[in-house]
């Protein structure tokens, strides 16, 4: 799970990516995936930097 953090790009690339996506299609079905997946990654990104510090002593929200 570590190099899912690294492998990330930066939210220039992520556009020039999808407007290129969007250019060179008949659907959006493929664009769809990229981004979906794209977000998804995000996610795990932001999960593999919490820590427990942000859920012990009962509190019900991340400290960000």
């Amino acid at each position: 799970m570590e190099g899912i953090a690294v492998a990330l790009k930066s939210a220039e690339d992520v556009k020039a990516v999808a407007a290129e996506l969007r250019r060179n299609t008949r659907t959006n079905l493929f664009y769809c995936a990229w981004v979906m997946q794209y977000e998804s990654a995000l996610r795990i990104s932001d999960l593999l930097t919490l820590t427990w510090s942000q859920f012990s002593a009962g509190k019900t929200h991340i400290e960000v």
